[in-house]
């Protein structure tokens, strides 16, 4: 019923126990694989998994495309090797595939982290067993599951996503977000680094603007990892540039804010914190932000 696509570069520390838990739902594994030099390929062929090389030419929706492609079953699902789903949720998942009318489904994710970074973190709860030992998370949402052979595919050099096609594949109430929780490890910091993550992903978002100067997230995705680069200058000018691009947003706007606050210029923000409470005056972290721009303010007079 259900086909199981990834892509993978040395992934053997995640892999074998990433297959091993999909397999209550009797998948067809396939893996395309961007120049492994370790027992990846090799875990994969054990687990019966179909595998395909490719070259990496800095394009993840390359790859994941060319596995989408090779997919046979009536369902894809896309999961990365250093992603699990919980096992109580498991079988869940493969009833999503029975409703009839359903075309496609995202999912929450929990990207567990060692550190809280910024507003959007939130602590480990203790509901889940797949939390391991990381104390907090972040949230992301992304499209995982959906019908084959409704031309669904990937878009973006990094952080790419289906959601641009899926729109165009479903129509209103063919398309909703699963009660289901993936749990992803990777986006530790540590992990990152030992892997020279975050240098790709940043060369990655720069080719992303260059190719997509009209999309204020391609500018959001940048300003980040310049973010974690340490080049504050460079993520506060991205981050503006996303809301000269939709200055309504009030999410890029409060992405700008944090940005001023965590380079020590939060009186600078002063003009944008207000429209920002103009445009969402219930927002919880915008009000965070007023009150340490007025202590600031109470401690020059």
């Amino acid at each position: 019923m259900i086909s199981v696509c990834m892509i993978t570069r040395n992934e053997e520390a995640w892999l074998d126990e990433c297959l091993e838990h999909l397999k209550p739902l009797h998948p067809e594994f396939i893996i395309v694989d961007t120049g492994s030099t370790d027992r990846t390929k090799e875990i994969g062929a054990a687990h019966g998994a179909r595998i395909l090389e490719t070259t990496w030419d800095d394009d993840f929706s390359r790859p994941r495309n060319l596995s989408l492609k090779e997919a046979t079953r009536p369902w894809i699902l896309v999961i990365d090797p250093d992603e699990r789903i919980a096992t109580r949720d498991i079988l869940r998942l493969r009833e999503l595939t029975e409703k009839a009318n359903l075309k496609a489904y995202a999912f929450q994710t929990r990207n567990y982290v060692r550190t809280k970074t910024n507003g959007n973190s939130y602590s480990s709860d203790g509901s889940y067993e797949e939390e391991k030992d990381y104390p907090f998370f972040f949230l992301s949402c992304k499209v995982r599951l959906f019908r084959n052979g409704l031309n669904i595919h990937f878009k973006g050099v990094v952080h790419e996503t289906v959601s641009d096609s899926v729109v165009h594949a479903c129509k209103p109430g063919e398309f909703e977000e699963a009660d289901i929780i993936f749990h992803h490890y990777g986006t530790d910091p540590d992990l990152m680094k030992k892997k020279n993550k975050r240098a790709l992903y940043k060369k990655l978002t720069e080719k992303k603007i260059i190719d997509e100067p009209q999309n204020p997230e391609a500018f959001i995705e940048f300003a980040r990892e310049c973010l974690h680069a340490g080049e504050n200058e460079r993520a506060l000018a991205a981050f503006y540039r996303a809301h000269q691009l939709d200055s309504t947003s009030p999410y890029y706007l409060l992405e700008l804010v944090r940005a001023f606050f965590k380079s020590d210029r939060g009186l600078e923000s002063k003009s944008f914190l207000e429209k920002g409470i103009q445009l969402d005056p219930n927002n919880l972290e915008y009000q965070k932000f007023y009150h340490q721009l007025k202590s600031f303010q109470n401690q020059q007079t």
